[in-house]
């Protein structure tokens, strides 16, 4: 641990977690004491590594939720659930599910998006109006009625230069 942040025994949940800057915020809460609760929309199983800016077989580089909830357990306890961010019910019911399995949910970040490297149409704004928003909306929604039972919680949003390549 670098830091204290005060984040040990805190109850997090984390969208689009199974890579990139989901998967490496997981990484650090995890090592700070939090419980960390991970979704992605692919199960994971069987294929390589993604490739990309982190270089094939980076360990922030894995490809489902089965690598990702295997690679971050042996920094602390964390749930993997295969979630597609697209379905506002399946998040809400994801955040549901987490925080009873967690025993409460203290921290929602809602990092899902689907707009970067996707070509400039209709239906990618779409889709990433679904994601990028709608799946915020619907995590943020579930996960107040915790907050309010814990008094109190954190809502955070990321998002990244890719929201605006090509746009």
């Amino acid at each position: 641990m670098i830091m204290d942040l005060g984040l040990a025994g805190k109850k997090v949940a984390i969208s689009a977690a199974t890579r990139g800057l989901g998967l490496a915020t997981a990484k650090v809460l995890l090592e700070e004491g939090a419980e960390v609760a991970i979704c992605g929309r692919r199960p994971g199983g069987g294929a390589r590594f993604e490739t990309g800016y982190q270089g094939e077989g980076h360990p922030l580089a894995q490809k489902g939720v089965k690598e990702a909830t295997e690679y971050l357990s042996q920094f602390g306890m964390v749930h993997g659930s295969t979630v597609d961010c697209a379905d506002e019910k399946a998040v809400k019911r994801w955040v549901e599910q987490s925080a009873q399995a967690m025993g409460g949910l203290d921290i929602a970040i809602s990092n899902a998006s689907a707009l970067g490297g996707r070509p400039n149409t209709r239906e990618s704004w779409d889709l990433s109006y679904q994601v990028d928003l709608l799946s915020c909306v619907a995590m943020f929604d579930a996960a107040l009625p915790w907050f309010r039972k814990a008094g109190g919680g954190a809502f955070v949003q990321t998002g990244s230069a890719a929201a605006i390549e090509d746009h």
